[in-house]
């Protein structure tokens, strides 16, 4: 049913007697459709009252203070999004649900594994770096202890003389060496006492050798003997190469013998 007036939809009254348009607010009588005339000054809606049709909607109370408080609340919780880390991966907790940043993740994983990785390559070159220092000093210890076993001879061997040598094995002066021995007596049958070249230098002072070959003098090597009782089977002195012996004062049994540019004096 429409207003005549307007085409709006009409409203009955609690009576059905009249009818209201809910566009233009004229009011008709019903069933007839006659037209209500509104007296001068009268609100149209005030009027449609009087003849038994509903007021407007009274306006909603506010609610009290708490549940207010509580509206507010929960509004705002449903309008904030929350994000946390968990484990170092970005986590959105929103109205919308859960989200996990997967970039993130991907890449935080991805360092990790570098990481990882570079680990375990810096760690194993350090394994074989240190390996490596330990073998070679074992390797040193080893040769060192070698060297002694097969050339007892090589250094000095005890407590007497300058040199340390006490005449009990044999004795090689050191490369480059300046060393002087005194009142040593060495019996060695069979072997070669002193051994000296390689620009040693090396004074004997008052010793008394007995053996194969009392001393033996090669390279560059510069041997003065100052008294004292040389003896050798084969040789009391050999000199070869561009050595020096030069004796003074010396009891020698054997033979001295010098060869190339070797020099011998005072025998």
């Amino acid at each position: 049913m429409n207003c005549p007036a307007c085409a709006g939809a009409l409203e009955l009254s609690p009576a059905a007697n009249h009818a209201r348009c809910n566009r233009c607010d004229r009011l008709f009588t019903h069933p007839a459709m006659a037209e209500v005339a509104v007296p001068v000054g009268v609100d149209p809606l005030a009027h449609s009252e009087s003849l038994g049709f509903p007021g407007p909607p009274a306006p909603a109370l506010p609610p009290d203070p708490m549940t207010a408080m509580k509206n507010s609340f929960a509004n705002k919780a449903a309008n904030v999004g929350v994000r946390v880390k968990v484990g170092g991966v970005s986590v959105d907790m929103s109205r919308g649900g859960v989200g996990v940043d997967t970039s993130r993740l991907e890449k935080d994983l991805k360092n990790k594994a570098e990481r990882t990785v570079s680990g375990w390559i810096w760690g194993c070159v350090g394994s074989v770096v240190i390996g490596g220092l330990i073998l070679l000093g074992f390797l040193a210890i080893g040769g060192f202890v070698a060297w002694q076993v097969w050339f007892p001879g090589a250094g000095p061997t005890g407590a007497t003389g300058d040199a340390g040598w006490d005449g009990k094995a044999p004795y090689t002066c050191p490369a480059n060496g300046n060393v002087t021995i005194s009142n040593v007596t060495a019996s060695l049958p069979g072997e070669t006492a002193i051994t000296a070249g390689a620009n040693c230098v090396l004074t004997l002072e008052n010793v008394d050798i007995t053996a194969g070959t009392a001393i033996s003098a090669g390279g560059n090597a510069v041997i003065t003997v100052n008294g004292g009782h040389l003896s050798g089977s084969e040789h009391a002195v050999s000199a070869l190469g561009n050595s020096t012996v030069t004796a003074s004062g010396v009891k020698v049994e054997g033979d001295v013998q010098h060869l190339g540019g070797a020099k011998v004096s005072g025998f």
